[in-house]
């Protein structure tokens, strides 16, 4: 395509197919090793060892480098490295600090468009922890459609489920499993379950537990359910 590779000097192990794909690399590496397939893929970037593949995918990097990018405007406002980038504009925005990412499913991990640094996270599924007030959040997990959305400076985050959500934005240290209409939790090998109408584990009734305090001790009952008559 026109001015594919145009200012290729020393650099080799370049793939350039498209308006200008890999249109700056000059004079890095011998092993530069870029491959960049479609119009303005990797127009920018000056970073070694990128595929880019889609129209404007990682259209605008500078330094961005070690990234694997598939999708339609996937990562193309992106300077972050070590990414696995795949959907139609995932992770559309990033600075160079939006680094060791890997986000699955259109928009993705798309968050705020000039101060995005979040790094070290795994988003899977449309839209999920798609937030473009999402500026300082990192090392969050979010598996689902639109799982995480509501995340903006929230750290160490697991999130999974179809539109499940931190407790808050900012939201640290947590573990979701479900969205406001899962009502059942059970883990059938060691016999753990709970539900609205109790908990159960290793098959004792754990949610027939009374406590009484006072002001010297704690007093604990504990009644086994599978005994009663009725």
């Amino acid at each position: 395509g026109s001015y594919a590779g145009d200012s290729a000097t020393t650099s080799s192990n370049i793939t350039a197919i498209g308006y200008y794909a890999a249109s700056t690399i000059s004079t890095q590496s011998a092993f530069t090793g870029v491959t960049a397939v479609g119009s303005n893929a990797c127009k920018t970037s000056t970073g070694q060892r990128n595929t880019a593949v889609g129209f404007d995918a990682l259209k605008n990097g500078s330094s961005a480098a070690y990234n694997c990018i598939l999708g339609n405007e996937a990562a193309r406002d992106s300077d972050g490295s070590n990414n696995v980038i795949i959907g139609d504009s995932a992770l559309l925005y990033g600075t160079s600090s939006a680094s060791y990412n890997v986000a699955i499913g259109r928009n993705a991990f798309t968050g705020h468009n000039s101060n995005c640094v979040s790094d070290n996270s795994i988003s899977i599924g449309n839209d999920s922890l798609y937030n473009t007030d999402r500026t300082t959040a990192r090392a969050n997990i979010a598996i689902g459609s639109s799982a995480g959305k509501t995340i903006t400076t929230g750290r160490n985050n697991i999130i999974i489920g179809d539109s499940a959500n931190a407790t808050s934005a900012t939201t640290n240290n947590e573990i979701t499993l479900g969205n406001s209409n899962t009502s059942d939790f059970r883990i059938p090998g060691i016999g753990v379950t709970a539900s609205g109408t109790g908990l159960t584990a290793n098959n004792y009734d754990v949610s027939a537990i009374s406590t009484t305090i006072s002001d010297t001790a704690v007093d604990i009952f504990v009644y086994d359910t599978r005994k009663d008559s009725d």
